[in-house]
């Protein structure tokens, strides 16, 4: 059961990661093709480091910790991104990132 909502929780966190991440960098540089280009450069460069030293099918997939330690960096990005949404968003994917990080280790041991 604990995998499951590990599972679950970790994908919904990802896919807040990448919205978060995109939406930060739009809004850091305004509306326009700056903040696009921007929004596009920064949910590429998130999305290539998970897909190569994250996810669970990549031959390059870090062992622990430094696979914890590149999440929570990922992690603290995010929520730093989530500061240019509603004064709600930061704080809750900060402690759904911080849950998802502890169950991670929790399944892993």
């Amino acid at each position: 059961m604990l995998t499951v909502i590990d599972g679950a929780l970790a994908f919904l966190v990802e896919c807040a990661l990448v919205v978060g991440v995109g939406r930060g960098s739009y809004v850091a540089l305004g509306s326009g093709m700056g903040g696009w280009l921007a929004a596009l450069l920064a949910v590429v460069l998130v999305l290539a480091i998970w897909a190569v030293w994250a996810a669970p099918a990549s031959h390059r997939r870090l062992a622990m910790p430094g696979l914890i330690l590149l999440k929570a960096a990922l992690f603290a990005v995010g929520t730093l991104a989530w500061t240019a949404g509603p004064g709600w968003a930061a704080p809750l994917f900060g402690a759904a990132a911080a849950l998802s990080l502890l169950l991670g280790v929790v399944a892993a041991a």
